[in-house]
């Protein structure tokens, strides 16, 4: 543990503390929600493909549709029942989306304000200060924060843990309802419930205990109910060909020095800081946690940025505690400076900069798909990027006799690998004839379709040739 703290103090924390803390979080929502307030308004920010994949999961989920049964679905089912404060209401497909963007947004303000909280309970006022304004401009974050992901629920239950823990003694059973939570969102949260035995022995171990039970009494119902849950929960995951950014060189680079260095270079320099602090559990859970997502990630067959925005809590965490106890120990005539100095840094850095370049992100191509949608008279109309149905406000159809079609990537990556075939790439596994059984019956079971470019991709020469011209509504190139 730190001897001697300079700033860190015992007591509760002050209003002044609190107000400056919830300012970093108002801050980092404005960051977030900046674009929605233009004239385009929320729906001009471009779609990712798995914001459509999660909202529409909850939509089918509260018309009676069950997933890994009547839809594929490779994740938990907690995202589409969080999701529910979007969906279960009788709102148009894209009001939906609105609303799901808007309550992510705050969602990751949310996370801001706990996880400096966090830094400010265990090292202090300028470590959580550091924390906060790392994260309010993080590159990844602030992306994954403006759609539907399933990085800011994750993230919320694992923060939630973290700040049970943080009582004296530790709320462990509470702790390990956070983390169950943060199973039934996505599979990463065993990776913190290990860093939590890591960093703390068997006095982890009730918890522990209690985030599986929790992830088994949720799951387990649903699974009786759908043959295939566990091929579509782990098998996929474990067979799944490569994609995204390959090689480790560039998932490091994507990690720590893509679009800014700050961060890498905060935490290069608290090492000693770590290591003075090897006696205090917060810490060695923040190192253990960090250490196994990073090896999760460089091992893992697919990867992609938005992955980091996860990673990049408890590296921001870690980074207020090295600030914290470097000050602690630097010269009184130095503190001043170096605390002006680092707030230049996360003022002025490369990562508000990326924020600043990124407020008018859109995709023309896509654009242009959702008018061609929006065109399209009433009837059923099916979509390889659901997310873009969603804009045009449409909901993904229920399909006779075959699984409705939400997540495509998933299902053709899924059935290709199912018989035992292992592929070298996505690309090769698409263009199997395993992949492309059940969306062969899709396509018949559709009268209309938007391929887009992903349709394109993962349709093989004959599935496309067997489609009808007259039953595609792409724009023309």
């Amino acid at each position: 543990m730190l001897d001697a703290p300079f700033f860190v103090s015992t007591r509760r924390a002050s209003p002044v503390e609190h107000g400056l803390l919830a300012a970093f979080a108002v801050a980092a929502w404005v960051v977030r929600a900046s674009p929605y307030f233009r004239k385009s308004g929320v729906l001009g920010w471009a779609v990712d493909y798995d914001e459509g994949v999660y909202l529409a999961a909850s939509k089918l989920l509260w018309a009676g549709a069950l997933p890994w049964r009547d839809f594929v679905f490779v994740h938990p089912p907690g995202a589409p029942v969080l999701l529910s404060f979007a969906t279960v209401w009788d709102v148009s497909a894209a009001r939906a989306l609105e609303l799901a963007r808007w309550g992510v947004c705050l969602v990751g303000a949310v996370n801001v304000l706990l996880a400096s909280h966090l830094a400010r309970r265990h090292a202090g006022l300028v470590g959580a200060c550091v924390t906060a304004g790392l994260l309010a401009v993080w590159p990844e974050v602030v992306a994954c924060d403006r759609g539907v992901h399933l990085e800011p629920f994750l993230t919320l239950a694992c923060l939630w843990a973290l700040w049970s823990l943080s009582f004296e003694p530790p709320r462990g059973a509470t702790a390990g309802v956070a983390l169950g939570v943060g199973l039934l969102v996505k599979s990463w949260a065993v990776l913190w419930l290990l860093a939590w035995l890591l960093a703390r022995g068997r006095r982890a171990l009730p918890g522990v205990a209690v985030a599986g039970a929790v992830g088994l009494v949720c799951i387990g119902p649903l699974a009786l109910l759908a043959p295939d849950a566990l091929s579509q929960l782990v098998f996929f995951h474990l067979w799944r060909p490569p994609d995204g950014d390959l090689g480790w060189s560039t998932r490091l680079a994507e990690m720590f020095v893509s679009r800014s260095v700050l961060p890498a270079v905060l935490l290069a320099t608290g090492l000693p800081v770590f290591w003075w602090r090897r006696g205090d559990a917060f810490t060695r859970h923040l190192l253990w946690a960090s250490a196994l997502l990073v090896l999760a990630f460089l091992s893992a067959s697919a990867f992609w940025n938005q992955y980091d925005a996860h990673l990049a809590f408890p590296l921001a965490m870690l980074a207020g505690l090295a600030v914290q106890g470097w000050l602690e120990r630097a010269p009184a005539p130095l503190r001043a400076a170096s605390v002006a100095l680092l707030a230049g840094l996360l003022v002025g850095g490369p990562g508000l900069s990326w924020v600043i370049d990124r407020r008018r992100d859109r995709d023309d191509e896509q654009v242009a798909r959702v008018a061609a949608l929006r065109a399209e008279p009433s009837g059923d109309v099916c979509a390889f990027e659901v997310a873009e149905l969603l804009m045009a406000d449409r909901w993904p159809p229920r399909l006779s006799g075959v699984r409705t079609l939400v997540d495509p990537y998933g299902q053709m990556l899924l059935e290709a690998t199912a018989p035992g075939a292992r592929f070298d790439s996505a690309s090769a596994a698409f263009a199997s004839e395993a992949a492309q059984a059940t969306v062969r019956r899709q396509l018949a079971a559709c009268p209309r379709w938007l391929l887009g470019w992903r349709g394109r991709w993962q349709l093989n020469a004959a599935t496309r040739a067997a489609l009808p011209a007259a039953a595609l509504v792409d724009p023309a190139p």
